[in-house]
This record gives structure tokens, C-alpha cells and sequence, in this order.
């Protein structure tokens, strides 16, 4: 076994981000009393546009609170610098930094990814490449909170002229963009009495202050369009573009040629910043943002103990949010750091040296980035959750883990088979594994509710269905099972991601394997529930011993 010092917890923690919620995490992290290194890749990190009222004071705040940082000695500031690697485990992360000048390594104990969002032209291709009037929501922002001298495209609008917001039609249109074009088309028509068009799909108020900004913005002479299917068409005439469109009330047709077309852009994460959570295998959701769409990492965890995500990295919100991300995840860290004391790892999980071959199937297969080696296999006491996908994938079971081991679950497969042997014959006997955490909570609520009425059934619970072994399948069905039943969360409500679609690959090879013997490979079914659908499980098990029957 690894000595256990080499797994002590180092009191640095790493955030690596441009913006607010970056330094507000530093700034919360070295009140907590650990070292801090902050790497930006860009030189400015102080500032925030934006048309909002309660967010125009946060440029202050985040100057005030660099300024503050700097002249901390737990501080150090990396700027214009990107981290190019992430290795070792929770506790003791190996970081490849690299800037202008130099490339280099640093050891911390955590680290908080919030990077800022980069723009992402999603326009459709009929629009001009370059046109004077064309122009980003982002870009428009930055020309309305400039001093009113300053020169721009909105500098050259009268009181005739007209202007189009395009909000969700051609970019992400989120809430935050939401909020901004709205508070942008008010200013546009009180400050300059342009007529204004707010083109749109669903107008997102979903946040404190947009539905009084909407009304206002309805107030002030503000025209909404609503499309559901039936989109814009933009005509082209030049470097001018008309937007042709059938009223969705009215259902008569409409042109305008605008004198400034503003559409909001999408925003996505770096080039660099996704080639990092790819190396490190960190995973993004569908929309390409850091955290995966899984309810067990919210709101700031990720699948890698000691790795979080923060602020816009997660997806575009209000500017408002990035004070509290930023705390929210220094208090995250903190608790990962005050955490129990580490235990050795053989109390719960081990590696048989004597069957171990160091093939690295269970390093390939680890959803957290758990398992290590040296001359041997390690399992990481800090990194590890203890889901069981490693022994259930290792060839050679040479991964145990306390209270499902191997030997366990086949006493306890011995146990049923005794049990059987004292009753007579009746109903179907059939053996149901499934995760602890959603089937097995579920599992017990049907019984307190008394709703399973199979007499012959027996629940083996696992600490997640990817632990489920093939040998346990084909053994439960050696030992008088007329049916095996396995259960596994939902589709991204797994706690382990993977651990639900191992399960049911497992369940697909036995199934073969069933068919090659000449048994019908119905006696193996695998079905997800989560732990609150007691009645599905009803229904799951009713169905299955009428299968069974029929066999």
C-alpha cells in the first residue's frame, strides 16, 4: 500500500479565469487562509460591460478587489497564461502552465475553472460577413456604456431611423442575453427616438427585474415580434440586409430594412479551455459548457474530485451571478479541504496483487480519474467514490469493495438459493440487482407502501449498477432465478455518468450469451429508475413475473 502522507491535501488552490466570479473565488479562498494562484489568459481582468443598473458598479468592484489581491502575499497573478494540463489526483494536482515567457509546473490541492466565454457567430449565412449595419449584442453594450461622444454605430442613428433586435433567432438568446438587448432597445429609443423591433422566440424574464424591463420596453414604444417555427428571412442588397417576415398575429407579410441590425451572438468556451477538459477528462454538457448535465454535480462540482467549475463556464448568466459563483465555489473548495481525514483505502476498497496484472482495464474505464500506477495499480483515497465500475469491468477481479465483494454477493446469492429450496413452488423467483442510491431507496419505499406483491423476489443492492459483474448475472440464474432484473438511474442522473450505460452493456452481453445456450434472453432485463418512482418499480416488477410466467 501507498504510504498515506503522499496523499495529503496541499493548502493551494489554482483558479484559473478573466473575470469577477475568478476573483471573487481568490479573494474568498485566502479569507479561508490558503495560497492562491490565479491564471487569466489575458492581461485585463477588471472588466464588465453591462446596461443593467445593478450591475453597473461592478467594474469598481472587481478593480477594488485586484487591487486588493495584489497586495496579498498569499497571491500570485499569472496573467496572460493558460493551463495546458492537469495530472495527479484530488489533493495533489501536477499543473503544466504555460505564458508568453516560460512553461512550468505547480502542485495544488484544488482548482477552480471559471473561465470567461468567448463569442460564437451562429448568424445565418445570408448575412453580410462585415456591414455598418450589423452589429453584435456585445458590441452594443460596449457602444452604450461609452461616453455619448464616442463614435460608433449607434452614434449615427436619428430620430428616423429604425433598429432590429434579433434575441435567440440567431445566437443562444439566454437570459443574460435577454436582458441586455432589452435594456439596449430602451436606450435606444429614449436616448435617440429610433423606432425599434424586437424580433424573437421566447422572451426569458426569468430573472429578478426582466418582466418590469420587458413592460418598460413595451412602454416606451417598443414593437415584439414572437416566432415560434416560421422565421426572418434576411434579403440581401449589398452590405444592406431586409428581413421579410410574416406578422404571427396579423398573418400578413412585413419587410424592414433596418438602419442598425443588432443580433446576439452565442457564446461558448475556449479553444484551449475545451482541449483541457478534454485532457483531462473533466466532460462538457451538450451545449459545450464545463459541467456535464448531470443533477449530482451541481452546482459546482465535476466529475474529478477536487476540480470545480464556476461562473460562465458552466453557460452564459447575468454578470450579477459571477460575485456569488465565485464565493459559492471558494466555499465548495473549502469544504473539500475540511473534509474527514483520509483513511487507508484497503478498509474499503483494494487491489488483489496476486490477480492483478496491471492490464489498466480499470484506469481506462474509471469515470473520476481514480486509479493510478506505478509498478502496481493504486485506487486514490481522495478521488475514489467508491461506485464499483473499475471491479466490475477488472477481468481478473482483482478489485474488491467492502460490503460488495465478490465472495459477498455470492453468499448472498447462496442465502436466496437456500431460502428458495424451503418454499414450494409457486410464483416466479427472480432476482433484482440494482444501485442502492436509486433503485434501492425506491426498493424499500415499495415495501414500507407494501406495493410488491411477487412473494419470490429478493433486491441485492450495489453501490451503482455499473458494479453488476457478468458472473453475478449468469449466477443468479444458476442458482434456480427464473429472471434477473437489473436497475440503473436515468440517463445523466448517474453519480458515476458511465455506470448506467456499463450496466446495461453487460446486460446486452448476457443476453448473447443466454441465446448461444438456447435460453431465451428475455430472463435478463434491464430497466432505469430513480429513486422517487416507487409506482414504476410496481409496474417494472408486475411486468416482468408476467414475462417470466410466460416463459
Amino acid at each position: 500500500m501507498i504510504p498515506l502522507q503522499e496523499f495529503q491535501k496541499r493548502p493551494r488552490v489554482l483558479t484559473v479565469g478573466g473575470g469577477l466570479t475568478a476573483l471573487e473565488a481568490a479573494s474568498q479562498l485566502i479569507h479561508f487562509g490558503y495560497e492562491v494562484l490565479l491564471a487569466c489568459p489575458e492581461m485585463d481582468m477588471e472588466k464588465v460591460n453591462s446596461l443593467l443598473p445593478g450591475e453597473r458598479g461592478l467594474p469598481d468592484y472587481a478593480r477594488n478587489l485586484a487591487e486588493r489581491l495584489g497586495a496579498h502575499g498569499k497571491f500570485s497573478f499569472f496573467p496572460e497564461t493558460r493551463v495546458n494540463a492537469v495530472d495527479g489526483f484530488a489533493g495533489d494536482f501536477q499543473v503544466r502552465l504555460t505564458s508568453i515567457q516560460k512553461e512550468w509546473n505547480e502542485s495544488v490541492g484544488a482548482i477552480i475553472l471559471a473561465p470567461e466565454l468567448v463569442p460564437e457567430q451562429k448568424c445565418s449565412a445570408c448575412l453580410p460577413a462585415s456591414s455598418r449595419q450589423i452589429i453584435s449584442l456585445d458590441r452594443l453594450v460596449e457602444e452604450l456604456s461609452s461616453p455619448p461622444a464616442a463614435p460608433g454605430v449607434v452614434a449615427s442613428l436619428k430620430s428616423h431611423s429604425y433598429a432590429a433586435f434579433l434575441v435567440g433567432l440567431t445566437g443562444s438568446g439566454g437570459v443574460a442575453d435577454m436582458a441586455q438587448a432589452l435594456e439596449a432597445a430602451i436606450a435606444i429609443r429614449n436616448r435617440l427616438e429610433a423606432q425599434v423591433y424586437f424580433f424573437s422566440g421566447n422572451i426569458k424574464v426569468a430573472e429578478e427585474g426582466l418582466e418590469r424591463l420587458y413592460q418598460e420596453c413595451r412602454e416606451a414604444g417598443v414593437v415584439f415580434f414572437k416566432f415560434d417555427n416560421e422565421r426572418p428571412e434576411f434579403v440581401r442588397d449589398g452590405d444592406r440586409v431586409t428581413l421579410q417576415f410574416r406578422d404571427p398575429l396579423l398573418g400578413q407579410p412585413f419587410e424592414l430594412t433596418p438602419d442598425l441590425l443588432v443580433i446576439d451572438s452565442g457564446h461558448t468556451l475556449t479553444a484551449e479551455m475545451q482541449s483541457l477538459a478534454h485532457s483531462a477528462q473533466l466532460g462538457l454538457d451538450r451545449s459545450g459548457y464545463l459541467q456535464p448535465g448531470n443533477v449530482h454535480f451541481w452546482p459546482y462540482g465535476l466529475q474529478r474530485t477536487g476540480i470545480f467549475a464556476a461562473g460562465a463556464a458552466k453557460g452564459p448568466q447575468m454578470a450579477s451571478a459571477a460575485i456569488e459563483e465565485g464565493r459559492g465555489a471558494a466555499l465548495a473548495v473549502h469544504q473539500f479541504f475540511q473534509g474527514p481525514p483520509l483513511e487507508p483505502m484497503d478498509r474499503e476498497v483494494w487491489v488483489d496483487k496476486g490477480l492483478c496484472t496491471v492490464c489498466l482495464t480499470c484506469l481506462r474505464f474509471c469515470p473520476h480519474q481514480a486509479i493510478g500506477w506505478t509498478h502496481r495499480v493504486f485506487i486514490h483515497p481522495l478521488a475514489c467514490r467508491r461506485c464499483g465500475i473499475c471491479a466490475g469491468e477488472c477481468p481478473m477481479d482483482a478489485i474488491q469493495i467492502a460490503g460488495y465483494s465478490d465472495p459477498e454477493v455470492e453468499n448472498r446469492l447462496a442465502d436466496i438459493s437456500a431460502l428458495w429450496e424451503k418454499e414450494a413452488a409457486g410464483d416466479p423467483k427472480f432476482i433484482v440487482f440494482g444501485c442502492r442510491r436509486s433503485a434501492g431507496v425506491a426498493w424499500e419505499e415499495a415495501h414500507s407502501l407494501k406495493l410488491i406483491a411477487e412473494s419470490q423476489v429478493e433486491f441485492i443492492g450495489l453501490p451503482c449498477a455499473g458494479k453488476v459483474d457478468l458472473d453475478f448475472l449468469l449466477k443468479a440464474l444458476s442458482i434456480g432465478a427464473d429472471g434477473v432484473l437489473v436497475l440503473a438511474c436515468p440517463e445523466e442522473n448517474c453519480r458515476s455518468l458511465h455506470g448506467n450505460t456499463y450496466a446495461r452493456e453487460r446486460i446486452a452481453e448476457a443476453q448473447d450469451y443466454l441465446e448461444e445456450a438456447g435460453i431465451d434472453s428475455q430472463r435478463v432485463r434491464f430497466e432505469t429508475l430513480s429513486s422517487n418512482r416507487v409506482w414504476v418499480l410496481k409496474d417494472v416488477l408486475t411486468d416482468f413475473g408476467k414475462k417470466i410466467r410466460e416463459l
